[in-house]
């Protein structure tokens, strides 16, 4: 297994035990519940053909859910590019021409208009669930 942020962070949640990793708003996520949402993002990253350093554009608001796809996407061993969340869509599409991402991840229903070469997958999150 490839030693990267990712063993790190599981290693330390073997060491310390589960814990309260975010607190946002009225909501809390233990470390386990991150670790797990972000394994089964992961998951289904690999499963949807993202390829070892492969790019994902991640357009979400600064979130547990932003940091859960950020360690969901390095886990899978892709690379993250993250874009400001107020960002207009031509500002994501420049992002898009620069960056050459395989996949997006976003919180934006515009997200799954935006026309990049390179884009194969696209996953959208609802604002009112958790990934």
């Amino acid at each position: 297994m490839p030693v990267n942020a990712m063993h790190w962070a599981d290693r330390n949640l073997r060491t310390l035990g589960d814990f309260d990793a975010f607190v946002f708003g009225d909501a809390t996520w233990t470390a386990s519940e991150a670790s797990n949402s972000a394994q089964r993002l992961a998951a289904a990253l690999i499963e949807m053909g993202l390829a070892p350093s492969d790019r994902v554009l991640m357009w979400m608001p600064n979130s547990p859910d932003l940091v859960i796809a950020w360690r969901a996407v390095i886990r899978a061993g892709g690379v993250t590019v993250v874009a400001h969340n107020d960002a207009p869509l031509k500002r994501i599409e420049q992002i898009a021409a620069e960056t050459s991402p395989s996949a997006i991840i976003t919180t934006h229903s515009i997200g799954t208009e935006l026309s990049a070469p390179t884009l194969r997958h696209r996953i959208q999150c609802r604002n009112d669930e958790r990934l």
